[in-house]
């Protein structure tokens, strides 16, 4: 399911949540890393039967750059640990992704729905392979791809979770690159709830570009896409919904 010409977001982002998601039987597609171009680049080998990686977040970035305090320190203060300079986490990986930016380190095999690197599996059988592990990270990574194609994937992992008793021993981070607003179509309000009240809960949103023209080369999306209306889901009022917004949210309570 590649594109060699200018993404039309929502028709290729339709396309891709088809085949990334089974609701009725609750699985999503999810990568194995085992012989794919990214597992050459880890620098430990990808655990959980392939379905998993470790990534580690450092504080220091590189020389001239700032600190990058996402998510140590929002995991940190929820999990009740001291100070990191660097923290590891659980990654698993959605095999779909509904833009192409030119810097992405998941090679586009990854990114396609590709059956041929990837497998349906439910909540239950990733918390399974992440129990397995001896040395199992407490932050617990979602990302892709663009895991919002899938928003039901973040409640159902915090649902099982809760339901095997873990949820006050593990954080769970996720990403958006804010190209859709699946949250608000396919979650009802009281999956939204569950997951504004989930306490270990942190998110990072990714912004593409600062206008159109660097946002399209970015993302390879249309650069109509940078700026739309969009409806406010909390009044009947228009907004401005920039796609690629930067920011942070987390559910803990203290601001970061």
């Amino acid at each position: 399911m590649e594109l060699e010409s200018s993404i039309d977001t929502d028709r290729f982002s339709a396309a891709l949540r088809a085949r990334v998601i089974d609701v009725k039987s609750r699985r999503l597609l999810i990568t194995n890393f085992h012989g794919s171009k990214q597992e050459q680049d880890l620098t430990e080998p990808p655990n959980c039967n392939g379905f998993g990686r470790v990534r580690h977040f450092c504080l220091a970035g590189n020389s001239g750059w700032p600190q990058n305090p996402l998510p140590i320190e929002p995991a940190r203060r929820a999990l009740h640990m001291r100070s990191l300079d660097q923290l590891r986490a659980q990654v698993f990986q959605i095999s779909a992704c509904n833009w192409r930016c030119w810097y992405c380190f998941v090679d586009r095999t990854l990114l396609s729905a590709n059956l041929k690197h990837a497998s349906l599996l439910a909540p239950s059988e990733l918390v399974d392979l992440y129990l397995q592990e001896a040395s199992r990270p407490q932050v617990i990574d979602l990302t892709g791809g663009q895991p919002d194609l899938a928003p039901e994937w973040i409640l159902w992992m915090m649902q099982e979770l809760k339901f095997r008793g873990l949820e006050n021993d593990t954080y769970i981070w996720s990403d958006d690159n804010l190209s859709i607003d699946y949250f608000w179509h396919f979650l009802t309000d009281k999956d939204r709830e569950v997951i504004c009240k989930y306490k270990n809960y942190g998110k990072v949103c990714c912004f593409k570009g600062f206008d159109a023209v660097s946002f399209a080369f970015n993302s390879s999306a249309l650069p109509e896409c940078f700026c739309q209306a969009k409806t406010d889901p909390f009044d009947d009022r228009k907004c401005t919904h920039l796609r690629g917004l930067a920011g942070t949210l987390t559910t803990e309570k203290r601001p970061i």
